[in-house]
């Protein structure tokens, strides 16, 4: 039973309407013809007599005697002997003149009794409504199953789902097994729907993280303003006495310069990140270990020139992969770029491929990120005024970058000590 309920999910929707028709029209013809026959048998049954006759010989001899001889027959029945009439005459007397008459049998409806008269209009009628009363009904059920077994619990889903999005709740799921063109129709709806969700959640998070850099950058910028301010009411308040020396003044001046280019690279690192919503990750095919061996030989050279050592481990093949290699690069060269600001001694770089998704994971011998930072899974802004942490805005822009390409940026704090950053990117 469960097999054949699966089957008629399974089934396209124009094939389970002509089988469902076909069949009920079928159905409607056995018994219309049934119900034909049977009041036809029960009206001739009513009319016992209708086909039956009887034949009167009459027979006249030469001396002007008549024998009449008269048998009940049915229609089409074969010729019966037919018995003379007594008196006058032998078999083998010569005639001189044979008749022959037919005549029916007076049974008709009108000579019928009221109950049977009753019983034979009554079939006759149902004869003609019986017929229609099963065309109306199959098409009743006909349609009644139809809807039930085909249209109901599709229709039934889109429309929970419908209202659902409606009230913009996409945490939710549409589930139907069937593989009709409703059921079809439901998957893309669930695709539609997990496309959505999927989305939202990417811009909830753009702008999460857009609210708490611009809570960072306003926390920041109160520092270098707090500065100027300072020294600008000094300023205000000794040149007039002429107490300020010439290296008094600058030093101020020098300490103004440095808080002036403070604020011009928050400035600077808030352009950067907005332009990062107008970059399109375009992947190419790319051979993978070649790539990423280049990559890693430029992360060296840029490591020597700090006295920093960069090893590699790989067992990345040399298969094509689907990336986009300036953003790849970019987003190790932030990563390894905070990495060499905190680093004492070394960093170590390994990548891995599996199937389709290649990771990365960076660590050095640093102090680490601020605890906070950690138990917010990275929620919270990397801000670029803080010494001896594991901070910095290009964090912000490689986590973008990585959702970009359709992965994730993860940080954690090494046992030992030092930061970890696992890069996984779909290649």
């Amino acid at each position: 039973m469960g097999t054949l309920t699966t089957k008629i999910k399974d089934m396209p929707i124009r094939k389970a309407f002509i089988l469902s028709v076909s069949i009920t029209v079928v159905m409607i013809l056995l018994l219309s013809a049934g119900t034909f026959a049977g009041l036809s048998t029960f009206q001739n049954f009513l009319l016992q007599d209708a086909n039956a006759v009887y034949l009167t010989v009459t027979r006249t001899l030469e001396d002007g005697t008549q024998m009449e001889s008269t048998i009940r027959m049915e229609y089409g029945e074969e010729s019966q002997s037919v018995p003379f009439l007594t008196g006058g005459t032998t078999k083998d007397e010569p005639s001189t003149d044979t008749q022959y008459s037919v005549k029916k049998v007076d049974s008709g409806y009108s000579h019928l009794s009221p109950k049977r008269k009753f019983a034979y209009q009554g079939s006759g009628l149902a004869m003609v409504m019986l017929p229609i009363l099963y065309s109306v009904t199959g098409i009743l059920i006909c349609g009644f199953w139809f809807y039930r077994k085909k249209l109901e619990q599709p229709i039934h889903v889109l429309s929970d789902a419908t209202e659902e999005i409606s009230k913009q709740n996409l945490d939710f799921s549409i589930q139907y097994a069937g593989n009709d063109e409703l059921g079809k129709l439901c998957m893309s709806f669930e695709q539609m729907r997990a496309a959505l969700y999927e989305n939202n959640r990417k811009m909830w998070s753009l702008l999460e993280e857009r609210r708490l850099l611009q809570a960072s950058v306003g926390h920041d910028l109160r520092n270098p303003v707090a500065i100027i301010e300072g020294y600008t009411e000094y300023l205000l308040l000794n040149l007039p006495t002429g107490t300020l020396d010439d290296k008094k003044i600058l030093d101020i001046a020098g300490n103004l310069n440095q808080a002036a280019k403070r604020m011009e690279r928050y400035t600077d690192s808030i352009r950067e990140i907005s332009k990062l919503e107008e970059i399109e990750v375009k992947p190419v095919p790319t051979k993978a270990k070649e790539l990423l061996e280049d990559m890693a030989a430029d992360f060296q050279m840029i490591a020597e020139q700090q006295d920093i050592s960069i090893t590699v481990s790989t067992s990345v093949p040399n298969t094509e992969i689907n990336a986009d290699a300036p953003v790849l690069y970019r987003i190790l060269e932030n990563v390894i770029s905070n990495a060499l600001r905190y680093a004492k001694n070394e960093i170590h770089i390994s990548f891995e491929l599996n199937r389709n998704q290649l990771s990365a994971e960076i660590t050095d011998d640093g102090p680490g990120f601020p605890e906070k930072i950690l138990l917010d899974k990275g929620r919270s802004p990397y801000t670029t005024d803080t010494t001896n942490q594991h901070l910095g805005i290009g964090l912000i822009i490689s986590r973008i970058l990585c959702q970009k390409h359709g992965g994730t940026l993860e940080l954690y704090n090494k046992p030992e000590a030092g930061a970890f950053i696992k890069i996984t990117l779909q290649v």
